[in-house]
């Protein structure tokens, strides 16, 4: 189910925005994942890094059941091969050593992005290794709920974008950021529409 402040901003496009009014989307077209906790979302990032979201679904699956408890304390009981064997390359199961190490250490609060503001959110997140600013946008959409995120390192938005403007060539991230910021304050609808724009063009 999609937050409630999000859905609207969606349905406010789909009935006033003459691109999205023409695109085909439907509210129903969209889902949502949700993560009561965050240190689940940050592991599953981290999989999910450069990878289809098939792909990535597949690799989360394996990591979830050979793990089981998806904590900093679970993971801790892993051996790096058996992380190597469920599809993390030896670059992410760094990745993934370092984000539970932080935990454990207490350097890094997870909860404690509930409570920041965008900027403090991904400022926090990136300072975790492996961990850049194109992984905390998704954590900031798709785990904390946040209504004005406007990923413009994401390949698919700039494409989505150039859907959208009928463009010959994909859009810079300058280019991206300006257009974007026509739709400031419900950028996360845009984000989730122009992903879906793509999927019946």
């Amino acid at each position: 189910m999609l937050p409630p402040l999000i859905q609207s901003h969606i349905e406010e496009l789909l009935e006033h925005d003459k691109v999205f009014q023409k695109s085909g989307v439907q509210m129903p077209d969209f889902s949502w994942r949700t993560h009561e906790t965050i240190f689940p979302s940050l592991m599953r990032t981290i999989v999910g890094q450069q990878l289809s979201t098939k792909a990535a679904g597949t690799i989360w699956q394996r990591v979830m059941d050979g793990v089981g408890d998806i904590s900093h304390t679970g993971f801790s009981k892993i051996d790096d091969e058996t992380l190597r064997a469920y599809g993390l390359s030896r670059q992410k199961v760094s990745y993934v050593r370092g984000l539970a190490e932080a935990v454990q250490s207490k350097q890094f609060d997870p909860e404690l992005l509930w409570e920041m503001e965008d900027d403090e959110a991904i400022a926090h997140i990136t300072s975790l290794k492996g961990f850049g600013e194109w992984s905390a946008h998704m954590i900031l959409i798709f785990t904390l709920n946040r209504h004005d995120i406007w990923p413009t390192g994401d390949l698919a938005i700039r494409e989505g974008v150039r859907i959208y403007k009928k463009l010959d060539e994909r859009p810079d991230a300058p280019m991206t950021l300006k257009f974007g910021n026509k739709f400031k304050g419900r950028r996360t609808a845009l984000s989730l529409l122009l992903w879906k724009l793509q999927d019946i063009k």
